[in-house]
């Protein structure tokens, strides 16, 4: 027999229960990652890598993160051969990033008809003059930017009246050096 779900200050146990389900995988699957680090690592250094990993899910989610022959497809290429062809081509105007031992691209640099935006390409070159990896460079494009008024980078790169505010912010977050 099946107890219909109850709901609990708004929600319903099945939910409550998928929570916990999803807490104790957590749980477990850090227990494992931390038993198979071999030399002793700080709590705050744990926090640090899951806040960066939760990053890139987070970027993966909104985004995409597209092997070569998604992001040729989007480009317009009909085979996944043509279609690393075409991203191997306009590789100096796009952002890969390295996952998993490959390399990913955003899918926040291509506009709705699948054009690499050339804001990307723009500012990538900035980051690139300053020495910031392809990796920091996409995570900072999707987090709230002090010199935007908190606005995301990623949010403006279609208004071209703001791209020089995000080339300034992008060479004030790391142009600076001691």
């Amino acid at each position: 027999m099946t107890v219909p779900a109850k709901s609990v200050e708004g929600t319903t146990t099945e939910t409550l229960l998928a929570a916990t389900q999803r807490t104790v995988a957590a749980i477990e699957a850090l227990g494992a990652a931390a038993h198979a680090v071999q030399v002793p690592a700080s709590p705050q250094l744990a926090r640090s890598a899951q806040h960066t990993e939760n990053r890139w899910r987070q970027l993966d989610d909104e985004f995409g993160l597209l092997t070569a022959a998604q992001a040729g497809r989007r480009m317009g290429s009909i085979n996944d051969r043509a279609a690393r062809t075409r991203v191997s081509s306009a590789r100096g105007c796009l952002l890969a990033v390295r996952r998993g031992g490959r390399n990913l691209y955003p899918g926040f640099q291509f506009d709705d008809d699948g054009h690499p935006r050339p804001a990307v390409a723009r500012l990538l070159g900035t980051a690139r003059s300053l020495d910031v990896s392809d990796e920091t460079f996409a995570l900072w494009l999707v987090a709230p930017a002090e010199a935007l008024d908190a606005q995301r980078p990623v949010d403006l790169l279609a208004d071209d009246g703001a791209l020089d505010r995000v080339d300034q912010a992008l060479e004030r977050r790391f142009g600076v050096r001691w």
